[in-house]
């Protein structure tokens, strides 16, 4: 067969799946700034480079002519441009870019950057970057021009570019540089379903909660924090988080107020090197010494991989909380089929599934790799709520 053909991993008798709303309210309450005085304007860079099959020079002239469609529709305001984190698009994307109006804004992660802004920001742009989901996310206007930049994707890249957008309102796309520019922003109402979850769960469990994340989900993980401060001021909140080079973009200062201890891992990847798989025995052995008892809680956000799979093992007795998007949750736990053309399995993802993982006592996991780089598919092997005490769909 030419497909990877997934079955279903959810235990139907257990009730212990929910549906919860990050409480990004609690990022943006008290926001007494009219839409009129907002005055900033920010376009994400992309790294097109990163992308499959993609007429490079065509991608970047349409980029010029999105430029030319914000100044256009943005006359007044202050416009900054945010580049890719990746270091390679200072010589291969920013040199070829008509900037002129622009200001460059290059030294924080775009997510923060929206947190610290967010009563200034008036509108986000991006071709085609996952960042102008999440400014949407937090109720601010944000556009794609997706649909004008795919023509210079390979078709393949494009459809998985589709996929990816695809929960999004056909406000949020820019489909003609003739188009109006019109408000899309989300009213970000209060929602109680996360709060009411904790505080059952802290009825249960008395002690710190760590969140274990990747900075790809951090606004997520302050949102959250903030919460918990707000329910239980005294309570202890620690951030564990893989070390991406992206955290060399957030000063360390404005991630930290959030949280009481912040703590930083390495990134494991599935590999049959030696000094990788050297350094995987010595991350889950540093994971066991981690001083988190009984009565503490573990949320689980999307990105620690290996590390998530290394605390859930081996801290059974505490509280664990998987918090999935509703799309990862389908990519996790539902059947899937996924073609061999597209998806691929490598063999140190296979040597960590088969010996690496069981030596180590670590939950087994399964790992597919998008050769289109638009998403990998992460399972475990058992039924995702068998391993973690509640599973939390957002």
């Amino acid at each position: 067969m030419n497909e990877y053909s997934l079955r279903r991993l959810i235990n139907d008798g257990k009730k212990n799946i929910f549906n919860v709303s990050i409480p990004l309210d609690a990022l943006i309450k008290n926001d007494s700034v009219e839409s009129d005085e907002r005055k900033m304007v920010v376009f994400l860079g992309d790294n097109f480079m990163d992308l499959p099959g993609t007429d490079l020079g065509k991608a970047l002239r349409i980029t010029n002519q999105c430029l030319d469609y914000i100044r256009r529709e943005c006359a007044g305001y202050d416009l900054y441009y945010k580049p890719h984190p990746k270091p390679n698009m200072e010589k291969n994307e920013i040199g070829r870019l008509d900037l002129s109006g622009f200001k460059m804004e290059s030294g924080i992660l775009a997510e923060l950057f929206y947190i610290q802004n967010i009563k200034k920001i008036k509108y986000v742009f991006a071709t085609c970057s996952m960042g102008s989901i999440t400014a949407h996310k937090m109720g601010l206007n944000s556009y794609s021009f997706l649909n004008i930049v795919g023509t210079s994707f390979a078709s393949e890249t494009l459809k998985g570019k589709i996929e990816a957008f695809s929960g999004m309102p056909s406000e949020f796309f820019i489909n003609s540089f003739d188009q109006p520019l019109r408000e899309n922003r989300r009213n970000i109402g209060s929602d109680t379903t996360m709060e009411e979850r904790l505080c059952d769960i802290f009825s249960q469990k008395q002690g710190p909660v760590w969140l274990l994340t990747d900075v790809s989900a951090l606004v997520d993980a302050i949102a959250i924090a903030t919460l918990i401060k707000k329910l239980e001021p005294e309570k202890t909140v620690n951030l564990i988080s893989g070390k991406h080079n992206r955290w060399n973009l957030i000063p360390t200062e404005d991630v930290t107020v959030y949280f009481d201890n912040t703590f930083f891992v390495p990134r494991v990847f599935y590999s049959l090197r030696p000094a990788r798989i050297w350094e995987s025995i010595k991350y889950a052995l540093k994971v066991k010494k981690i001083p988190i008892k009984q009565d503490d809680v573990i949320l689980h956000i999307p990105g620690l991989g290996f590390g998530s799979s290394c605390f859930v093992s081996y801290f059974r007795k505490s509280m664990h909380v998987n918090m999935l998007t509703r799309d990862t949750f389908s990519i996790s736990c539902e059947k899937q089929t996924y073609s061999k053309n597209l998806f691929r399995t490598r063999p140190g993802a296979i040597f960590f599934s088969i010996i690496l993982e069981p030596l180590l006592g670590v939950e087994r996991t399964f790992y597919l790799e998008d050769k289109r780089r638009i998403f990998n598919v992460s399972r475990y092997v058992r039924p995702i709520n068998d391993i973690f005490n509640y599973v939390w769909i957002y």
